[in-house]
């Protein structure tokens, strides 16, 4: 399968097999750089969609195989990379496994917990042929995906762990009397992001006023829950900013992507994005990489161009004491 991305639109077509070329020319650098030796391998780059069970030509023996599928936005796309995956771990020895699991939320923020997929690319079959990982974006929303930074940190250290127990544990510890309802909290949001992969849809869909509102009651609970407790409290703060981030961009491209959309509705919630966003930089830039957001995704439409630039130089200005 290859694509043409000339055009606006890609397209799939079918090709013939580049697998064989591919590794045709990793046997010629193998015998070079001297197939006997353990301590070489031959990477074999970003396996886009190459397809294992097409080839016909056997892989060196020192080959490592840097897999880069493996996303959960479509659920029979996740279906064929499990199936390239169980090709190409059967093909070579040693397989380096660079997914694309946590690419929702990366550009927008918003809330999304992942743990079924995290454990899955942690239990793919031809376990001992992975040499090593690297997990795409991780880019430091803390408020809304702090969860999946954890998970992933945790079975790196141990892959057998039990995912369940862990986020069980990460409840319990980090906010006590409240783990009940900020455990359902995440449950809501794993929720979603299953619906997303079922119905194939972007995930700021599943983000529906009725959603939003089940997840505010969890938090609204285990504020209840807290006890008084001030440093339980202000950690569910920050899970509350992640949330209201994840109601104002769920908002702005609900407006965005209705043609028929009220500009002066669209404008007042856009400019509620760009306050929100400053507020966040200025006051708890670990809830979100606001930097990262702008740079990526700046919405743009009915009318809306951003801020003033006297208003924009505002965000970037020191505040007194020089912080």
């Amino acid at each position: 399968m290859l694509w043409d991305l000339t055009g606006k639109e890609r397209r799939d077509f079918e090709h013939v097999s580049l697998t064989d070329r591919m590794v045709y020319f990793w046997n010629a650098i193998a015998e070079q750089s001297g197939e006997g030796s353990s301590e070489q391998a031959d990477g074999g780059g970003r396996l886009q969609r190459l397809r294992c069970a097409a080839g016909r030509a056997e892989a060196p023996p020192n080959l490592a195989v840097r897999f880069s599928l493996m996303s959960y936005h479509d659920e029979d796309y996740r279906q064929q990379c499990l199936r390239d995956w169980d090709g190409w771990s059967k093909a070579t020895k040693r397989m380096y496994f660079r997914p694309n699991l946590m690419l929702a939320g990366r550009r927008d923020g918003i809330a999304a917990t992942l743990r079924p997929q995290v454990r899955e690319g942690f239990s793919l079959p031809g376990g001992p042929r992975m040499m090593g990982t690297d997990f795409d974006a991780c880019c430091h929303h803390w408020a809304t995906q702090g969860l999946n930074y954890y998970v992933v940190a945790r079975l790196h250290w141990n892959p057998e762990q039990d995912v369940d127990a862990l986020v069980d544990d990460y409840c319990r510890a980090g906010f006590g009397p409240a783990a009940k309802p900020v455990r359902r909290y995440f449950d809501g949001l794993e929720a979603l992001m299953n619906e997303v992969a079922a119905k194939e849809t972007k995930p700021m869909a599943a983000f529906t006023p009725e959603a939003l509102a089940g997840l505010r009651k969890e938090l609204d609970q285990a504020r209840k829950d807290t006890r008084s407790d001030a440093v339980i409290a202000k950690r569910i703060d920050f899970l509350e900013l992640g949330l209201r981030w994840t109601v104002v961009e769920a908002k702005a491209h609900a407006f965005l992507e209705d043609p028929k959309a009220d500009k002066e509705a669209a404008k007042r919630i856009l400019d509620e994005r760009f306050a929100l966003m400053r507020e966040v930089f200025q006051k708890t830039p670990l809830a979100l990489n606001v930097a990262y957001i702008s740079w990526e995704r700046t919405p743009r439409g009915h009318g809306w161009g951003g801020r003033s630039r006297g208003r924009n130089r505002e965000c970037a200005r020191p505040r007194k004491g020089g912080r």
